[in-house]
């Protein structure tokens, strides 16, 4: 049986932002990169203002992305 040490996201839209953001928060052992080809998506992500809109969803993410276990590139080579 191998661990899994780090998860890859490609996508950083409704789907992929808010549950990576879940995945690093339930999971910390474990490092989550969201990557997406659109680069002011990304942006939006690492603004104050996030691009969605979910119950409690600013929170994680700011704390997740913050004590370094959740990051987001535009860039797939890692």
């Amino acid at each position: 049986m191998f661990e899994i040490k780090k998860i890859c996201c490609i996508g950083a839209g409704y789907v992929g932002g808010p549950t990576c953001s879940v995945i690093a928060h339930m999971c910390p052992e474990i490092r989550v990169t969201v990557v997406d080809v659109n680069e002011s998506r990304i942006n939006a992500w690492n603004s104050p203002t996030l691009p969605i809109y979910e119950v409690n969803i600013k929170q994680l993410f700011v704390l997740m992305f913050f004590v370094f276990l959740l990051s987001l590139l535009n860039n797939l080579r890692y």
